[in-house]
């Protein structure tokens, strides 16, 4: 797309202006990773959580086909007129129109004018949930349709708008004390308050920090915390590794769920942690460093015989739609489809019967996703049941998204 020239435009004079400009770079060229600075990184976050309601008001309010460069402006603009604190409305609407007008057409620039100064006339006058009031509802959930149909049909409409409404909601930063190398006890470390532990990790030591806590203070080599949903304890938990066992994490990257595999193993034992991606596997390091019994090979779990190793216990946390992670990762769900499921469907499918035979004999499983579909989740488990009479299931759940932690699915298998 050729832009106007800049000059005529003051893209480098004000603060929104630049906010405008940075926004529309990554939108326009899809990058994948969210913006370091703290203002880009929340106008983002907050995009992809209101991106049905707002494209509903720009199509139910515009007699024509609205043009994706117009479209990403009046995204951009929405996010900072509603939901941006101490933002002058009115400013939002000058720098968007102005941007318009410099960049591609005056006709464009007076439409975009009309709309937002009428859409800033209505929350006026009766509040901004009234902009979404006769909205369809997979606007009013923020999911794509089919999403919406499939979580409706499933878990009831009531259930369905609360999990809905959970992950439009920010998550929060829980922190996990380790328990192995043993640290000095001592009294809770100022600036973190103690959570209670969910049910299915009772021994679980968690802290939510408080104020204005830098968490790079509690992060980082030898410290005693990192950084944990609680979702993710379920599957270690099941797996629950012995010291002195051959322990393998097949998908293991970053490593958090490794981290408390090597906790429970005590240095004891051999945890072989894999990845399918090679760039992967620095960080994978970096993050066990203080496992001494922690040793790192690149596989594809699809595939690969993982060099003829056998092992007592694997976790696999298999590539999935991440449903249940979606607070965190809010684009995800428009990039979802029924095409999609499908592909992830056979390749879950694929790793867990290759994986399947890297067992010992009594060598347990676990199987986990962070998504709560279940075809990806108990109906996986189940498939492959069908398929191995020398397995079986000895416990499997599923965590739905609230508050205070994510959604995820675990199952413990067990080759008889």
């Amino acid at each position: 797309m050729q832009r106007k020239d800049k000059t005529a435009n003051n893209a480098a004079e004000t603060p929104l202006a630049r906010s405008l400009d940075a926004i529309l770079s990554m939108l326009e060229t899809s990058q994948d990773t969210m913006p370091q600075d703290k203002l880009s990184h929340r106008i983002m976050l907050t995009l992809q959580r209101r991106r049905a309601g707002m494209d509903w008001l720009i199509d139910s309010r515009s007699r024509g086909k609205c043009r994706s460069r117009i479209r990403r402006i009046l995204w951009w603009a929405m996010v900072e007129m509603l939901w941006m604190d101490g933002v002058p409305q009115a400013a939002v609407v000058d720098t968007a129109v102005s941007f318009i007008r410099h960049r591609y057409s005056q006709s464009e620039a007076s439409y975009v004018n009309g709309l937002l100064r009428a859409i800033l006339r209505d929350v006026e006058a009766n509040g901004l949930d009234s902009l979404f009031a006769t909205a369809p509802l997979p606007v009013r959930f923020e999911l794509p349709d089919f999403l919406c149909k499939r979580w409706v049909a499933r878990f009831g409409e009531k259930e369905a708008a609360r999990i809905a409404q959970c992950l439009q909601l920010p998550a929060h930063t829980i922190l996990r004390r380790r328990k192995w190398p043993v640290f000095q006890e001592g009294t809770i470390p100022a600036g973190l308050r103690q959570v209670p532990a969910p049910d299915w990790a009772p021994d679980a030591e968690l802290y939510e920090p408080e104020g204005n806590v830098q968490l790079s203070d509690y992060m980082g080599q030898g410290t005693q915390f990192y950084i944990q949903d609680m979702a993710t304890l379920l599957a270690p938990s099941l797996l629950a590794p012995r010291p002195g066992e051959n322990i393998a994490d097949l998908c293991a990257a970053p490593g958090g769920k490794a981290l408390l595999l090597g906790e429970m193993m005590q240095g004891k034992g051999t945890l072989f942690c894999s990845d399918k991606t090679a760039a992967k596997l620095p960080r994978l390091k970096e993050n066990l460093s203080v496992l001494p019994n922690a040793v790192f090979e690149c596989h594809d779990a699809a595939t690969s015989d993982f060099g003829g190793r056998r092992f007592d216990g694997i976790m696999l946390d298999v590539p999935c739609s991440n449903t249940g992670v979606i607070r965190r990762k809010p684009d995800v769900r428009w990039n979802l489809s029924k095409e999609s499921f499908s592909g992830l469907l056979e390749l879950q499918a694929a790793i867990l019967e290759n994986v399947s035979h890297a067992l010992t004999e009594h060598g347990r499983l676990v199987y986990s996703t962070c998504s709560i579909e279940d075809e990806e989740n108990l109906g996986q488990v189940k498939a492959f049941l069908e398929r191995h009479k020398d397995f079986r299931l000895v416990q499997s759940r599923t965590i739905l998204p609230d508050e205070t932690h994510d959604g995820s699915f675990a199952a413990l298998l067990v080759k008889c």
